[in-house]
């Protein structure tokens, strides 16, 4: 948002939704932000789930998968999974001066929906469950290999 209160951009993860499958009873993958995104010089970092999403007269969220993503600061497209996520984070995402993520493991999602993994489970594609709630704190260290620095 501009300082003048005009929307610049919105996220844009089609391309990583594409990692999932589309289901024949739940339809396409969505990913939705979980958390506080964080600002870098590089991208916006934000917390997300991957999942599915079930319309029972209301929608009930099916998450699968949880990452920290970035994002583009130009064009709000998603670039990359940085680091996967054991739960939802639901909260913080804390860049450390030395690269290292701190992400806190909120399980205000998975906690909700935890009640109904036994049917998220049944219609879920192949392969695919439920998060489970797990909770707690997460680093994933810096990576500090040469091809990480150098980027080849």
């Amino acid at each position: 948002v501009s300082p003048a209160g005009e929307v610049l951009w919105e996220s844009d993860f089609t391309e990583l939704a594409a990692q999932l499958p589309d289901s024949w009873l739940l339809g396409a993958p969505v990913v939705k932000g979980n958390g506080n995104p964080t600002v870098t010089r590089d991208a916006v970092l934000v917390p997300v789930t991957y999942g599915y999403e079930l319309n029972l007269g209301f929608v009930l969220p099916i998450p699968v998968r949880a990452t920290v993503a970035a994002v583009d600061l130009t064009t709000g497209k998603a670039l990359k999974d940085l680091v996967a996520l054991p739960d939802d984070s639901s909260g913080i995402t804390v860049v450390l001066p030395d690269g290292s993520i701190l992400s806190s493991l909120g399980a205000s999602l998975t906690s909700a929906v935890k009640p109904l993994k036994w049917l998220a489970d049944w219609i879920l594609p192949k392969g695919f469950e439920q998060l489970l709630p797990l909770g707690g704190l997460q680093v994933a260290l810096a990576d500090s290999s040469p091809e990480a620095v150098t980027g080849n």
